[in-house]
């Protein structure tokens, strides 16, 4: 399975433009920085993929074993993840809305990859 080509986007959402010219990612990068994406953006918030994205009304500032399901859901819909390895959660304080979530997904070619990601 070849991976899509993707725009590169920073950290904010913006739209990677170096030397004002649009930079892509395809592989392995690109489907790490889709994944970072899926995992903040509240499922179905996008009319053309409702169900893209985490449920974070179900997810959110409740007990971390119920955001680790949410998150392997989200995940495994995607058709380049075979398996989710890990989801590790760290809260500032516990029930915080915000967490930072560490995840390691096996991707369909066989290549483990390892991401982390602010969910909330």
């Amino acid at each position: 399975m070849k991976y899509k080509r993707t725009l590169r986007v920073e950290s904010n959402g913006d739209i990677a433009m170096p030397n004002q010219k649009a930079e892509f990612l395809d592989g392995q990068r690109g489907a790490v920085q889709e994944l970072k994406i899926l995992l903040s953006t509240v499922r179905g918030e996008d009319p053309f993929a409702p169900d893209h994205g985490l449920d974070l009304f179900e997810a959110v500032g409740g007990l971390d074993a119920i955001l680790v399901r949410e998150i392997r859901r989200a995940l495994l819909r995607d058709e380049r993840v075979e398996a989710v390895d890990s989801v590790d959660i760290e809260r500032n304080e516990p029930g915080a809305r915000v967490a930072e979530v560490t995840v390691g997904v096996s991707l369909v070619e066989s290549v483990t990859v390892q991401f982390a990601a602010e969910v909330g």
